[in-house]
């Protein structure tokens, strides 16, 4: 994934609270979502999520699960990654092209992007070890 690209850049700065848990709102969840603070972003968007309206839940849920996936992709746990963006990717469809003042489009594209970039350095790494034909 290409550093400094964020989805999200319209997100107002994160302004850490004066407590240790951060504020449970959107624009939170989107700023440490930015800073690449995936965790922390499923955390806020989690207890967001848990008591959105069932027709918001698929929102909230998808940016959490891409979240999510990039934390597995910085762990270097592909699998668990691809699966995650992948879901996360498609609870966002219904949301296109923005909801809630997130680019939705624009999050699934780089959703999209990290996938096809997975993809692409695993078939790679095979390739290094096969043979080469005669």
């Amino acid at each position: 994934m290409e550093s400094g690209f964020h989805p999200m850049s319209d997100a107002p700065p994160f302004v850490p609270q004066t407590d240790d848990a951060p504020e449970v709102s959107l624009a939170t969840g989107i700023a440490l979502f930015n800073q690449g603070e995936y965790y922390a972003c499923h955390d806020v968007l989690e207890a967001i999520w848990m008591e959105a309206d069932t027709i918001e839940k698929p929102f909230y849920q998808g940016i959490l699960q891409i979240a999510v996936g990039l934390y597995h992709l910085s762990n270097h746990n592909w699998r668990g990654a691809t699966i995650l963006i992948g879901e996360g990717v498609n609870r966002l469809r219904p949301f296109e092209p923005s909801y809630g003042g997130v680019a939705v489009a624009v999050v699934m594209a780089m959703g999209m992007a990290v996938r096809v970039r997975m993809a692409v350095a695993h078939q790679c790494a095979s390739a290094q070890f096969m043979p080469v034909p005669a």
